[in-house]
Order: structure tokens, then sequence, then C-alpha cells
């Protein structure tokens, strides 16, 4: 048969087990980074016992009574100095120091370098503790399985007025406010105690006496008249003698200390479970609603909405985008043909005749000086041309006359002058070689210069272009694929929805929790609200079938497995080789 107190020892571990599974859920999502910040911190309280702070002004001996409390000097109490971050003195098996930061990070120190976190005021430890959120310091003292101690910022601030968050006074179960006889109540510690009693707070005081005793019997009359009603009970301690206990062992200090007292209240606080497990179903309920806020608010708001269009917009044109990936990957095999053809244009280019063959196929290598010398080129070459088929006319002219002349005929006569007119017009085109071939041999210098330079620019555009197409479908890859992966993050979400729905409110409304049944009610409507938000985009991922396209790999143009043939033609190949040599003019002798 479990007890009634059994129950409330299970209730808020359990509890804590079925927020930790939505925790870990929302884990991965960095665009709620407060809301799960607080989450863990409910989560952590839930697996805490009771949760008890300590205010009070700077040397009024809060130090002093937690390390009275724990049994052994845990926080540094040197004069001037005092805590830069709230310090929770927690049970643990292993001894040390966690810090946990604003930007999510927490670090474990070992338990001697507490200082440095929470009171040195050497310049590196300013710096570290100017972005610490909050401490946990982990000690295996047994009256700690019952309670957790909480050194908050001292209230008397030097910059700035002095505040206390709500968030702290939300977590904790109850308050104890530190005076001393020779510290009077200042304007900002009342201040402050107002506050508390405007959020229906009243702590409990704790007179921290000193050796004076006239001293202390007017401060305590004084709190009681002047400050009572802001209190719920005055308990009076002598925190020196504590300090004292602790460094001889003299029992006569521990009874004077009068730490019993406080032990005894604590030990109380220790037993209301019920309530402890009510003010965390409440900041459950406070959490829900910031959730479902920002839940709400998602599908609107940077990136999930632009992500979402992005999807939609590749679903509506999928058809398009596939079409004009394949026209894309022909275009570069395009280009890699392309680039492999020019590669290879002046492969046996070695006389001025290939070299021209070669240009009427490449007409990217032609610009106006290279024109005006295929010109020049074709004009030369027509020459040798006209010159060969000259001298092959005046050869026969010749023969036609030696025969004619040995056999000494009538038309010896004519046969002699045909014969020398041919050979006129032989020496006609011979001389007219000489003139075409000048024209090409004192252009060719800057004409090669040309054709190396449109050679190169031909390889670079087919190199750049089958880049550019390739960089093109990579990028869109990357948005879309950019896309799914924030879809992704928001999956996560989506996951702690059906565990808020289905783990978290099912424990809760089948179990007998401290929560009337207009709170239940309430809590069940901000869990379905918080389901109905659609951070899907109604599916779009799988819809639009963009994870299987961003998948695919982007096949690279390499361009360096083909061998670029240079134009190797010498300035002695443009000039025809074969030209027959002038032959002997005929006689009549």
């Amino acid at each position: 048969m479990v007890t009634q107190q059994q129950f409330w020892d299970e209730i808020l571990p359990e509890l804590a087990n079925k927020l930790d599974q939505v925790s870990q859920t929302i884990a991965s999502n960095t665009y709620i980074g407060e809301t799960k910040r607080q989450l863990r911190k409910i989560i952590e309280d839930a697996r805490s016992e009771t949760l008890i702070l300590f205010i009070g002004n700077r040397e009024t001996g809060k130090s002093t009574i937690i390390n009275g409390l724990v049994g052994r000097e845990v926080i540094a109490r040197k004069g001037g100095e005092f805590a830069t971050a709230n310090t929770f003195i927690r049970y643990g098996e292993q001894e040390q120091v966690t810090a946990y930061f604003y930007d999510d990070v927490e670090e474990t120190f070992d338990l001697d370098r507490l200082p440095l976190l929470t009171s040195s005021e050497s310049y590196t430890s300013k710096l570290l503790q100017s972005h610490i959120d909050y401490i946990n310091v982990y000690l295996q003292e047994p009256m700690l399985q019952q309670m957790t101690l909480i050194d908050t910022l001292s209230v008397e601030q030097e910059d700035e007025l002095p505040f206390l968050s709500p968030a702290l006074l939300n977590r904790v179960d109850e308050i104890f406010w530190v005076l001393r006889p020779d510290k009077p109540i200042g304007k900002e510690e009342l201040r402050v105690i107002e506050h508390l009693r405007e959020r229906d707070i009243r702590p409990y005081c704790i007179i921290n006496e000193i050796d004076d005793q006239a001293q202390n019997a007017a401060f305590v009359t004084d709190v009681k008249n002047t400050y009572g009603h802001l209190f719920d009970e005055v308990i009076y301690v002598a925190a020196l003698e504590m300090e004292s206990y602790l460094a001889t062992k003299d029992p006569i200090h521990l009874e004077a200390s009068r730490f019993n007292v406080l032990h005894e209240k604590l030990a109380q606080f220790a037993e209301h479970k019920e309530a402890r497990t009510r003010r965390i179903l409440l900041r459950f309920i406070e959490w829900l609603e910031r959730f479902e806020i920002e839940t709400s608010l998602l599908p609107e708001r940077e990136p999930l909405c632009t992500a979402v269009e992005v999807l939609k917009q590749y679903e509506r044109n999928v058809m398009l985008a596939t079409a004009q990936a394949q026209e894309s990957i022909a275009a570069v095999e395009m280009h890699q043909q392309g680039y492999e053809e020019v590669a290879q244009i002046f492969t046996n280019v070695n006389t001025l005749y290939q070299l021209l063959q070669a240009l009427h196929e490449a007409p990217y290598l032609c610009d106006e000086v290279v024109t005006e010398f295929m010109m020049k080129a074709e004009a030369y070459l027509d020459t040798v041309g006209a010159y060969r088929k000259a001298h092959k006319v005046y050869e026969e002219a010749r023969e036609a006359f030696e025969q004619e002349k040995a056999q000494q005929a009538e038309s010896l006569q004519a046969a002699y002058t045909y014969a020398e007119e041919c050979y006129h017009k032989m020496m006609v085109n011979y001389t007219a070689i000489a003139e075409a071939e000048q024209h090409v041999t004192s252009r060719w210098e800057a004409v090669e210069e040309r054709l190396q330079y449109n050679h190169r620019m031909e390889l670079a555009h087919h190199e750049k272009s089958a880049s550019h197409l390739i960089a093109t479908r990579q990028k869109e890859l990357a948005a879309l694929k950019l896309s799914v992966v924030k879809m992704a993050e928001f999956t996560c979400l989506i996951e702690a929805q059906g565990v808020l729905r289905d783990v978290v409110w099912r424990y809760i409304k089948t179990t007998a929790l401290p929560l009337s049944d207009k709170e239940k009610a309430y809590m069940d409507e901000l869990i379905q609200a918080i389901s109905r938000v659609d951070l899907s985009g109604n599916g779009i991922v799988a819809r639009s079938g963009a994870t299987t396209v961003i998948n695919q790999k982007v096949a690279d143009a390499s361009f360096s497995r083909y061998t670029i043939v240079p134009l190797q033609l010498e300035e002695n190949g443009l000039k025809s080789a074969d030209i027959p040599p002038v032959p002997e003019k005929v006689t009549l002798e």
C-alpha cells in the first residue's frame, strides 16, 4: 500500500521524466532557446528537493549561514566580494560545479574553482562571470538530499537598481531574508521586500545576531514593529558561532548558533511535497502558454515561412525544374564536347592550307585580324596555284615546240610564239608569288598571337559556361536542401507536439495531481492548441519529393582530362613547299 508521503515523493520525479521527453525532442531547435532553457529549469527543479532561497545585503551573513547548513565553507566570503550569479547548492554523488552560460553552453569544473565563477575579481574571472546564467554546486551532504539551497545576488547593487528575477522567484519554494543588526535595512532592500509583498510572497526573516546584545534587542524590536507585517516568521541565529563550531567542533558553539531551529524549519519545508508539485505544475502551465504563442507564430516567421514557400514553389514547378535540370546536364555535356573539339583544333596543322581548313571549321578563332590574314593567305595559295597551272601550260607548249623544232615543221614559228606567250604568263604568276608570300609572312607574328588568344578564350568560354551551369544547379539544390534542413529542424517540434499530447497530458489527466478542473481544462486547451499548429507546411517535404532531389549528385565537369594541342605552325610552314622551279625559256636556235 503506497502511503500519501510515498505518493508525493514519486510524483515529481515521474512528472520530470515526462517533461524531459519534451525537452529532449526540442533540444535541436535553435529558434526557441529561452523556451528550452525555461523547460530545463522546470525539470531540474522537479527533480530537486525543496528549493530554499537566501536573500540579503552584502555582509549580512548569507554565505556564512549557507556554509553552516552544509557543514563546511563552500561559498567564499572574503571582504568586499559577493556572488555574481545565482548559485544552487544541490546534492550530488560527484562533488563538482556546473556553470550554465547564456549561450546554452554548460561547463563542469572542480569544486575548488567555484570562487573563479562567483566571487573572484580578476579580469579573467569577471569576463567569465559576465556570461554565466546560473551555477549548480553539487555536494555529497546528506541534508541536501532534502533541499537545495540558493545563494542569490546581493540586494545591494552599485550600478543599477536592486532586482529579483521573477523567473527565480517562480522557481523557489521558500525564501529566507537575512538581516544583521549592524546593517540597517536600506531603501533598496525595503523596495525589494515590498515587491515580494506585491507578488503575495512573505519570506521568512533570519536575524543574524552579533556580539552586542543590546544592539540585537533594539534591532529585533524595530524589525517586529516596523517590518513584521512583511515577514512570515522571524528566526534568530548566530552564524559566527556556527563558524566557530565548524572550526573547533565544540558543541557549546553549536548550541549558541541556534541553527537547530533553522534546521527544523527547513525540515518542515521539505515535507510540503504537494505544494511543491502544484508550483511546478503552475510553472509548466506558464511554460505551455509561452510555447503555444511561439509555435503559433513560427509558421509566419523566418526561417520556417521561407522554407515552406521555397518547397511549395518547387512542388508547383517540379516538371519545369526537372526539364531545366536535364537541359542543364545536356548543356554541360555540350560544353565538354565543345571544349574537346576546340582543344584538338590545331592537331595536324603543319601547313598554311591545313591552317585555313581549320579556321574555316572554327569561326570562333576568327576576328578582323585573322580574317584579313585568311584573305591574304588564300590569295597567296591562289597565286601559287595559278603559277603551277601556268607552269604546266608552258611545259606542254615547250614540249610541242621542241617536237616541231626537231621535225623542222612549217608551224615551228607558231609553236614558238605560243610557247613564249605561255612563258610570259607563267613568269607574271611567279613574280606575284613573292609579293603574296610577303603579305602572309609579314603579318604572321600578330596573327599567331591572335589565334592563340582566341583559342584560349574559346576554351575558357566552354569551361566557364559549364562551371556556371554546374554552380547554378548546385546553388538551386543547396537552396532546396537548406529549406529541407530548416524544415527538419522543426520536425523536433512536431514530435514535441505529439509527446505533449500523448505522454504528458495523458499522464496529467489520469493522475491525482493538485490541479483544479479549471486548470486541467486550461492545460488541455493549451496542449490542443499547440498540437493544431502546422509546422510541416502540410507535409510539404514529403509531398514535394525534394528529399530525393537534394541527394542527387551534380556531376563535375573535369576539363583537365582533355589534352590541349597548341598551334605550332612555324613561319616557314606558311610557304608552299612544292612550287615548281622556273623552266628554261624556249629559243629558235
